[in-house]
Parts: structure tokens; sequence; C-alpha cells
């Protein structure tokens, strides 16, 4: 996300945060609220409540599959909902899971991202201090868990019987199997309005061993086709007899019995022999959340041979006999198909693959959007890939490995990095490379899809040039003429432009585009794309009317070739936006942003982060446009909206807050923005530290407004943390720093201490003609600025040898009409040792460039007409002063007023040279 920033006087003194401008790219929607993690499962149909101790702590709810440990904990989850808690369902098959769900959830509600031990540690803190219920679903075993189980409302279920259970006072609950006269109500609340049907029902729930799970099966069973139980019964018996001996567990026997009878009830129902085959499918796939989407594939329905309306109903028939569920809530849209694991395992194991893992694979590429704007179908995607992936490594050979990783396993670990969560995305992609290499024993060429992303990566946390680097090796062993290889030539730029060579970067994207022009067709969308990133760079670099030009033509093509509300289009109108408010026509961006915002709402909602995004954007606008208190009522309202949907600490949130205070001090409310500062300051403090950058940058807005209010030692205090803080996190060389250093030499010049200033500024001047170049506008300044202060000192010689070394590099980099130049020559005018009537002349003649650049009611032209006049008398022609004074005097008090010590000063003058005391 790109930020706009805005200089503090004339020289850049000081640099705060102004209006966010966002990136082009759109994003997916941000979770409805920060908790959800796997999907809360269903409470079962028939469900028989127990009274069991689950206490306000940790508790563990021990038994053996299938005795309801679930559906126990998912009514305590559903109840605390109903409480107004948010529960988090983990599915917590692996410490290296629930590592990783601690770590995903930390991203979502902080809105930072961290090495996965700095998340879960974060995470864990933050649960201390919200309400909470944690559910971790299927624990293998204590370790698995040691250490991550927070304090407060924790519901764990689990197999294991370890005494390890039992530290840190958790209470331990023996989830029994149903006890006879449960069972029983179980099958009679299935059979509420068919009581005949319960004849055998004791002799069947005695069979069936009281399991909760295989009651649940014969229940629906019963009901479906209408027999009795000891019918049922009879039915088990010859079924139990003839499994196969896979099952070292009796109770697991027993479920598969019910299974096989009920999957055999399912694939007799219409569509006949649908059932199974889908349930296959099904089983390789998140028990917590299958997207009801993947009913639509048509992958899906040639594989089964079915079309949409079979599949559907195949998928009822399933549930009808309560071997999945479908939640049809609204709120469930995403993520809607739900199953046991202990069921799903029983199908699994009732044979080997066939083209099961093959088929749900391309399924979830062919639902999987382009563009994620449902957070919640795209977690459930997510989670769906890397559980296929997990089963087809059971599976040999892996069917989804030819040798490249299948497109579903890439979309998930994209999915993670669009959705800005780079360090769940970067731990997807090294396992599946160290997969790939150490696994598999593929060449290190055959993984470029995953070297490719995790190159990508790289850069957006931070390191561009290894980014570039990575990129650049990945290309060397690709075809130059794949389109492939055109996509790792535009990352190779991209990441050349973030690592500070924006000529070398746009180098490489106009001989990419000579390229990209003559090998793929026209209008093609990589094209477009990087002529966009062309024009972008054009804008960064000064550019700006060209950005402006070319950014228009790509527009009028994106419009035409991919329509008016596809993403890229959305995208190029914000930077049209952007770089018309960087051409200083916020009045136009702000009109620009209104119809842009207008659209974004049309096509996401008023709740989606790029509609968020734009409002910001149009408010700062606005406040560019000279409404700074329209700025603030706009930014008091998103902050509002921002707290309704996101947590208080989410950097939007932060980031938004920090517009608010800006544009607070624009609007002259210095007190009300001040204390916004601060408070925001002691949060990003306690969120990030305080050697975060973005905590650091905050310090800065502090520093700025303490020196507009008057604290100029405060202020000076705080920018020299600035500075130090930047120096640490970002390097010697950075701009900015650059920048501010200068700054801190000024208000150290300011604030009565000439020597350290001087110091301070040949020392800076040293570095910016290292790192930018001697004649560089940011090293011209710099030296401009110690030159003057040298002369306010009393040291004229050395003031004017520094203006004297200081003209040519202005010329050369700046040209003869820049202000500085211009202000240059008046230094060297009146410092020089010519007699009053050549410098009478020369600042006659330099007159006309002033008038010419800055126009003749400037204040720096006034300051000229009143050096050329005081030289008029020095050539002793007092009347020709006086006459010249006098026709000053009333144009300065119009344009700089009356009290003005210029204004005063010509005033005195006047009267001395009346007197004849000049």
């Amino acid at each position: 996300m790109e930020s706009r920033n805005h200089l503090i006087g004339d020289v850049g003194q000081a640099v705060m945060a102004g209006a966010i401008h966002g990136g082009v790219h759109l994003h997916a929607a941000a979770p409805s609220g920060p908790h959800r993690y796997d999907q809360l499962p269903l409470r079962a149909a028939a469900f028989q409540a127990r009274d069991l101790p689950l206490g306000d702590g940790c508790t563990i709810l021990v038994g053996m599959g299938g005795a309801g440990k679930t559906q126990i904990a998912a009514d305590a989850a559903h109840r605390a909902r109903a409480e107004g808690i948010e529960p988090v369902w983990i599915i917590a098959g692996s410490r290296d899971q629930v590592k990783a769900a601690y770590a995903d959830l930390a991203a979502r509600v902080s809105g930072v991202e961290r090495s996965v031990d700095d998340a879960v540690r974060w995470y864990l803190g933050w649960l201390d201090d919200h309400p909470h219920l944690i559910v971790l679903d299927d624990v293998a075993a204590p370790a698995d868990v040691h250490g991550l189980i927070p304090s407060g409302r924790v519901i764990v279920t689990t197999r294991d019987r370890g005494s390890a259970w039992r530290a840190d006072g958790r209470d331990i609950v023996e989830v029994d199997l149903f006890t006879h006269d449960q069972a029983r109500a179980c099958l009679a609340s299935w059979l509420e309005d068919h009581p005949h049907l319960l004849d055998g029902a004791d002799d069947l729930v005695t069979e069936l061993g009281h399991l909760p799970l295989a009651v649940a099966h014969a229940g629906a069973y019963l009901v479906d086709l209408g027999i009795t139980c000891a019918d049922y019964l009879d039915r088990f018996r010859a079924h139990h007899s003839r499994l196969p001996d896979l099952f070292p567990d009796d109770h697991d026997r027993v479920v598969a019995t019910t299974w096989t009878l009920s999957i055999a009830r399912a694939n007799e129902r219409r569509p006949v022999g649908l059932a199974l085959p889908l349930m296959r499918l099904l089983s390789f796939l998140d028990p917590a959340g299958i997207p009801l989407q993947l009913l639509t594939s048509p992958t899906l329905h040639e594989y089964l041979g079915a079309d949409k309306t079979q599949v559907h109903d195949a998928a009822h028939g399933l549930a009808r006999l309560n071997l999945l569920s479908i939640d049809t809530h609204p709120a469930a849209a995403g993520v809607a198909i739900c199953l046991h694991a202990l069921v799903q395992r029983a199908t699994r194991e009732a044979g080997p693959p066939d083209a099961e893992i093959e088929t749900a694979a391309e399924a979830l590429c062919e639902i999987w959007p382009d563009v994620e704007t449902d957070a919640a179908l795209a977690d459930a995607l997510r989670h769906n890939a890397t559980a296929l992936g997990r089963n087809a490594e059971q599976a040999h050979p892996n069917p989804l490995w030819t040798p490249k990783p299948h497109d579903a396993l890439i979309l998930a670990g994209r999915s993670w990095k669009n959705a800005g969560q780079f360090t769940a995305a970067r731990d997807h992609f090294t396992a599946l490379l160290d997969y790939g290499t150490r696994v598999l024993e593929l060449d290190a060429a055959d993984c470029w899809p995953v070297r490719y992303f995790l190159a990508d990566i790289r850069g957006h946390t931070g390191d561009a040039t290894g980014a570039a680097r990575d990129c650049r090796a990945l290309l060397a062993e690709l075809d130059p003429d794949e389109r492939t290889a055109l996509a790792v030539r535009g990352d190779i730029a991209r990441w050349v432009g973030e690592a500070g060579d924006a000529k070398g970067a746009s180098g490489e994207l106009r001989a990419l585009l000579a390229d990209q022009e003559r090998m793929l067709p026209p209008d093609d969308r990589e094209t477009l794309t990087n002529r966009a990133n062309i024009a972008h760079l054009r804008g960064v670099t000064g550019d700006v009317a060209g950005a402006l030009a070319e950014l228009r033509a790509v527009l009028g093509v994106r419009e035409r070739v991919l329509g008016v509300d596809h993403p890229d289009t959305l995208g190029t109108r914000h930077r049209l936006a952007y770089f018309r408010d960087a051409s200083g026509d916020s009045a136009g961006a702000l009109v620009d942003g209104l119809e842009l915002l207008t659209d974004l709402q049309r096509v996401f909602g008023p709740d989606h982060p790029d509609v968020l995004l734009a409002r910001a954007n149009a408010a700062g606008y606005r406040g560019g446009a000279g409404d700074p208190a329209g700025a603030v009522a706009e930014f008091e309202v998103l902050v509002a909206d921002r707290l309704r949907l996101f947590p208080p600490d989410h950097p939007a949130t932060l980031h938004d807050r920090e517009n608010l205070a800006y544009w607070r001090g624009q609007s002259g409310d210095l007190h009300g923005a001040l204390t916004a500062y601060r408070a925001l300051l002691a949060d990003r403090e306690r969120i990030l530290g305080p050697g975060h950058l973005h905590t650091v940058e905050c310090r800065l807005g502090v520093a700025v407004l303490r020196h507009r209010a008057g604290d100029a030692i405060g202020a000076l205090d705080d920018l020299d943390a600035v500075v130090a803080g930047r120096h640490r996190l970002v390097g010697p060389d950075d701009k900015l720093t650059l920048s501010l250093r200068r700054a801190a030499a000024t208000w150290r010049f300011e604030s009565g201490d000439p020597v350290s200033a001087l110091a301070e500024a040949r020392a800076l001047a040293a570095d910016q003609a290292r790192v930018l170049g001697p004649d560089h506008p940011e090293t011209s300044a710099t030296r401009y600025h110690l030159a003057v202060w040298r002369q306010a000192s009393g040291d004229t010689a050395g003031a004017l040898a520094d203006f004297e070394a200081l003209l040519p590099d202005q010329r050369q980099g700046l040209g003869h009409d820049h202000p500085q130049t211009l202000s240059t020559r008046h230094h060297l005018i009146r410092l020089g040792s010519g007699d009053a009537k050549a410098k009478h002349a020369a600042i006659g003649a330099l007159l006309l460039d002033f008038v010419a650049v800055f126009g003749a009611d400037d204040p720096q032209t006034l300051m000229v007409r009143d050096d050329l006049a005081y030289q008029r008398a020095q050539c002793g022609d007092l009347a020709g002063a006086l006459a010249d004074f006098e026709a000053l005097l009333p144009e300065e008090e119009r344009v700089l007023g009356a009290d003005h010590p210029t204004s005063i000063g010509t005033r005195h003058y006047i009267s001395v040279l009346r007197s004849g005391r000049a």
C-alpha cells in the first residue's frame, strides 16, 4: 500500500503521513470477524445433551473416536456464539497445524505479518485481554499443543488419555459412550414421528456399543428406509461380519459398518450410483468445511457423469443419511459441507483412490475466483487444497505432482499471499519445495512455480534485492519465449524498482514491453499491466504528466477489453486519481476519487477493504483541495467504520487514525491533532514496539506538531529519535532519512545552536552527494542552507565560497531558472565585492528573471526589488531610492501585511531617506 507524504515547510523540513493512497491491486475482503478459523460444526440432529462439567478454564474432552466429543464442543461453541463470543474452532491434526492457525489468526486480528513463532506468542498474549472460546479439535497428543493452550476458556478434544493432560490444573472430562438410555433416546429422537420403528431398539443400541456416531447413522438410515430397529440390526450383523480386518479398534469397525450400510443406501437413491463416488471425492478434502460451490464444478460433473441437479440431489441424499451435513445458513455460503473425520477415514479406507484426488484438485481450481472478494470462500479453498495435498501424499505416486505441483497447491499459497498473509504463504511454498526436492527427489527446475512465488513473497516482505536475484536465477532456467519467462521478467523489473533503481526498472520494463508486443496478442492483459507499471514509474520519478497520459491510454483499452468493473480497470482509475493529485490537481483527483468510490461500492459492497481505501483517498484529496475540515469529518466516519469492521489494533484502523490526526492539524486544531498523535504513538509502541518503522514515523508526526505548536526543543528531541530510528531500521542512505536529517539541522539552527546545525549540514551534504549526486535537488537544498546559515552566523567569506561552488551544480541539476538557482545568484551578488553600481545593475537584471519565474507579487520578487532600491541608495541616488521604496511599500503591505518585518523595514528606511539621514 502506497502512502502519500506531506512535506512541511518550504525545504521539506519534515514529513507527516497524509491520505493513504492504496496499491493498485484489489484484494480479498477481510473476514467478517477476526476469530473464525475452521468452520464451526453444525449441531447434530437428535443431539443428546450430557451433564458434563465444562468450566471457564481449559477442559480436555477425552474419549474414543465417534464418542461425541466434537459435538459436545460444538454445542458449547454455539452457546458461546449466542452469548456474543465468536468461537475459534481449529482442527488440530498436528502441532504445525495449530501454530499455523494461530499465526493466521494473529495476522487477521493485528494485520501485521510476523514469523510463525512470534505470531503465536502475540496471539496467545492478545487472547489474555479478550474474551474467547478456543476449541482445539482432534488433538493427537499433549505434546502437539504444549505451550499452545492459552489462558481462559479452552476446549480440547482428544483420544489420548495420557497423564500429561493433567498438568496446570486442567479439567479432564471423560466423554464416554452414550449410556443405554441416552443411546435409546437418540434413536427415539430420530424416530419421533415413527415410534413404531423402535421395535428392537434396545438390542440395536447394545450391538452398536452405544457409540454416538453409529447411533446417529442408524437413526438416519431408519428414517430414510422406514424399517424397524430389529431389521436394521439384521443388516448390521450381516455387513459387520464381512468387513476386512482393517480396523484395530472395534468401535472403528462399528462406524465402518454403519457407514457401509448408509453409503449403500445413499447410492441406491436417485440419482442411482452417484453417492459413493461423490463421498469418495469429498473424503480427501477438509472435513471442517468444503465449499458448496464445488458441486457446480464441470470437472466434477464429468467425472460423475451427472449434471448439476443430480449432483445436488446426491449430496443432499448423503446429508439425509447423516454421512455429511450441509449448512444452508447465508453466513456459511463459503463453507457449507462438513464431514466427520472418522467417516472420511472409513470412506478412504474402503478402497484405494482412483481419480478422486485429481478430480477434486481440478474442481477446486475451477471454482477458485481470479479475484477473491469472499473471504470465507477463500479460506475454505485454501484449507481444502492443503488437506487434499496432505491426503495425496499418502498415495504412491502422488497424483498432484506430475512432476510440477498441481495448480490447486499453487493457488492455495498464492491466495494466502494475496490476502497479505505472507508468513502462511511462505511456509506453504517452503513445505512444497521441501517435499518436491527431498521426498520426490525432483530437480529444482521442476519446482519453478514454487520458487517463483517464494521469490515474490521475499520481495513483499522487504527483501526486494533478494527477490530480484531469485527471479534472475529462475529466469535462466526458463525458455525465454515462454509467457512464464515474460512474467518473471516483469517481477525482476518490479523488484529492481522496489530496491531503489527506478532507472534500471524502467529499462527492464521497456525491453519487456517490446517483447510482449512482439510475442503476445494485441491488448494482452499482461502487456497492459506492463504499460501501467511503466506509467507508474514515470510518475514516481517525476514525469507526472507523462504518467497521466499513458494511464489514460491504458484505461481506454482496459475498459474495452476487460470491462469497466474489472479490477485492473478500477486499479488504473485509482492510479489516475493518485497522479492527478500528485500533479497538484487535488480538486480533479477528488472528482475522480468519488466516481471511483461509487463504482467500487456497487461492485464490492460498502464494507470491502478497497471501498474503505477509496474513502480514505477521497478524504485525503478533499483535504488537499483546500477543505481540511471536510477531510476531518470524513475520516471521523471512516475510523468509526474501521472500528466496526476490524479490531482496534488493525493497521488500516491505525493508519486512518493517523490521517485523521494529520488533517486535524491542517484544519488548525493543533492541540487535538497532537493529542491524537500521542495516543496513536502509544498504541503503535504497544502493538509493534518502539523500534518498528511505523512507530518511528508516527513519532515524526508528534515532532512536527510540537514544532508547529512552538515547542522547538521537544520537537527536536523527537525528530532526533526519528532520525536515529530510521537510520537503524532502513540504513543511513535512505532518502527520507537524509531529508529528515536536514530538517533536524534546520530546527537546530532555528533553536539557537548554529554550530551543531552547521556541522550536521556539512556531514549531510557529503552523504547526499555520495548517495544522490552533487547536483541532485536534495543535495543542492542542503548545500544552499549550509551557505545561508554560514552567512547568518557571520562567516561571510565561507558563505560566499559555498555559494560559488554551489551555483554550477544548481545550473546543471536544477536549471538556470530554478528558484534556488536564482536565490543563489542573488546571494552571490549581495556578498560579492563589486561596487554599488555593478551590484545595482546585476540585481536589476536578476529582477527580470525573478518576475518571469515567480511573478511580480511573489514575496521573493518583492525582496529583490527591496534590495534593488537599497543598492540605488548605495550608489548615491537617494531620491531615486526613496521613489522606489515608496512604490514598493503598498505592494509589500498588500502581499505580506503591514506588520510583516519587511514592510516595517521599508517604512523605516523611507523615514530615514525623507529625513536626509541616509
